[in-house]
Formats: structure tokens, C-alpha cells, sequence
């Protein structure tokens, strides 16, 4: 491809092509992204940026083993990426490699030891191998870095309280979760659970 239509010839520097590319896929022109991504990357084939932007496009297709491969392709081109490495991670994650995805969190914290997203990835990679700990002090991390917690991370830490057996306190951030989205089923679900496992039953009818 020489040129992408609608665009000079000074535009189609591999940079230009990637901020094109970028605000095509935040507009939800997925075709013209995956466009520009490939043409920067015909420019420059392993220009880290492109690579891994590809990456994310492909893996929200599905194409789970393409993106993963561009992730790769992507720090081995500049392996100091820590958001990289945590896109590595979920992606490892959604496919049941455990070990894989807490060793790319594990990279992106040896980078940024403040990257809140690593931090609460690899507690969700924990608190499903039953690390519970583990899970808790991770989670922990996270939250004391955030200025605001977010409601799937305070859902996390209700979790790993609950299956600690810390009922009361899991009852207690499911709350604070329920203030910023109350209406959200998962969370109504889960406390209705929990007032049950309290032997709260007239309160879990609510």
C-alpha cells in the first residue's frame, strides 16, 4: 500500500500513520486503523508502537494468537514498555496461562512499580490460583495508589475478603462498590450471597 486515501505524502510517516490510526480506532473505524497500523509497520516492521496497537485491535477481534505475537514482536523491539507487558498479561490471563501472565506483570512492576493496572491484574491472576495473600497484598497495592477506586477493583477485594472468610468486611466494600454503581447485578448478586452466608436472609430478599 503506497498511500492510504485522504492522506499526503507527508502524512504517511509511520508516526503520522499511528496517530491516524489511533484516532481512527477511538472513532470506531477499525478498518481504517488496522489500515494504517499495517502501512507504518510496511514502513518500519518492527516499530514498537505500531506493533503493539495492532496487537490491541487484533485481540479485540479475537485473533488472540496474532496479538499475542505482536505484543511479543513489540518488546522485543523495546522491552521498557510496561503497559506492553501488562496487555501481555491480560491477554495470557483470558487464555488460562497463569504463570505466563503473573511473569509479564511481574516484568511490567520491574519497570513501574506504580503501575496500578499491573498491580491489580496480577492480584486477579492470583485470587483465581486461591493465593489469597498474595492476591490481597497485590490488590492492596493497587488501591493505595488510586485516588479513586474503581468499582471492579473494590469488587475484587470484596471477593478475596469473602473467600477468606471475612464476611463482615467483604459486606462492607461491596458496599462502598454499590455506591458508585448500584445497580450494577453482579454486585446486588454477590451481597445478596453474602447477607445469606450471614444468615441475613430477610435482608438478602430486599
Amino acid at each position: 500500500m503506497a498511500m492510504l486515501t485522504g492522506m499526503t505524502a507527508t502524512e504517511t510517516t509511520p508516526a503520522a500513520l499511528i496517530q491516524a490510526g489511533f484516532q481512527a480506532q477511538n472513532g470506531g473505524d477499525m478498518g481504517a486503523a488496522e489500515a494504517a497500523y499495517r502501512e507504518a509497520l510496511r514502513q518500519q516492521p518492527e516499530h514498537p508502537v505500531a506493533l503493539q496497537l495492532l496487537g490491541l485491535l487484533l485481540r479485540r477481534r479475537g485473533e488472540v494468537a496474532a496479538a499475542e505475537a505482536l505484543f511479543r514482536r513489540s518488546l522485543r523491539a523495546q522491552p521498557a514498555q510496561p503497559h506492553v507487558w501488562n496487555n501481555l498479561g491480560n491477554l495470557l490471563h483470558a487464555g488460562a496461562r497463569s504463570s505466563d501472565a503473573l511473569a509479564a506483570f511481574d516484568q511490567a512492576l520491574a519497570l513501574d512499580a506504580d503501575c496500578i493496572d499491573a498491580h491489580y491484574n496480577r492480584a486477579r491472576v492470583l485470587h483465581g490460583l486461591a493465593r489469597l495473600d498474595e492476591a490481597a497484598a497485590s490488590l492492596n497495592r493497587a488501591l493505595a495508589m488510586s485516588a479513586q477506586p474503581t468499582v471492579p477493583m473494590l469488587q475484587l477485594h470484596a471477593q478475596i475478603e469473602a473467600d477468606g472468610g471475612h464476611l463482615e468486611s467483604a459486606l462492607r466494600t461491596l458496599g462502598h462498590a454499590l455506591q458508585a454503581a448500584p445497580d450494577k447485578p453482579t454486585l446486588l448478586h454477590n451481597q445478596a450471597v453474602l447477607l445469606q452466608r450471614l444468615h441475613r436472609h430477610a435482608q438478602a430478599l430486599e
